[in-house]
């Protein structure tokens, strides 16, 4: 039973891992672009191509984005990430190659770690088995391109706004822009970064409070914007 004391609301860091990693982002495309066009693309492919774009473009994010697309096709996903420094194919995977054919669409995050021979084995099995191949690279690997990530401001600054719907004012566009920049269109970097900048916004704005004042951390904006 309440005795009346108000109750501060639980404080979370809107740039947190949790909102930002990549099943948790829906990709925003360019006018003119969406999830379909781009499965119609690759189906048009033989079920085969390449996402490319540089370090913290949003590649695995739009991978997540495509994924109810390319299931409502009747793809039946086979799901790989590989790590840095990985040059082959997980045990789990290599052991359910003999397991796939027509419908199986092999889908390979972070394609450019594989090494060689891995990739020529991946690709024959995928011949022989006819499953189809989407891979994400920093470079072309030579598969049918199917999208070219290019990071954009705009886009950032979308997808910061809608990470702070319930807090605006918090963070200003500019400063946004400023880390974009300075990561070099990093996009995945530049959350990080705005990750410690709200950090210290917060403590900033809770300075200014009334001493004594409940807080629990509650988002900055509730006690007003950034200066």
């Amino acid at each position: 039973m309440s005795d009346g004391t108000a109750m501060a609301e639980p404080y979370r860091n809107p740039f947190s891992t949790r909102y930002v990693r990549p099943s948790a982002l829906t990709y925003l495309f360019p006018p003119g672009e969406d999830a379909s066009l781009l499965v119609q693309r690759l189906r048009r492919s033989g079920w085969w191509g390449q996402l490319i774009g540089p370090h913290g473009a949003g590649k695995t994010t739009l991978l997540y984005t495509l994924r109810r697309v390319l299931e409502q096709a009747g793809r039946e996903l086979q799901w790989v990430t590989l790590q840095n420094g990985q040059k082959r194919l997980p045990p789990a995977t290599r052991a359910g190659r003999n397991d796939w054919n027509s419908q199986v669409l092999v889908v390979v995050d972070g394609y450019e770690q594989l090494g060689w021979y891995a990739r020529w084995q991946l690709k024959s099995r995928c011949r022989r088995t006819g499953a189809g191949l989407l891979v994400t690279s920093h470079k072309n690997v030579g598969l049918p391109l199917i999208y070219h990530i290019e990071p954009a401001l705009p886009v950032v600054l979308e997808l910061a706004a809608r990470l702070l719907a319930e807090w605006p004012g918090v963070l200003r566009d500019e400063e946004v822009a400023h880390h974009f920049h300075a990561w070099n269109g990093n996009v995945r970097e530049t959350f990080f970064a705005l990750y410690d900048l709200y950090e210290r916004r917060c403590r900033e704005l809770e300075r200014t409070l009334p001493a004594g004042t409940p807080t629990a951390r509650v988002p900055a904006a509730r006690h007003g914007a950034a200066s």
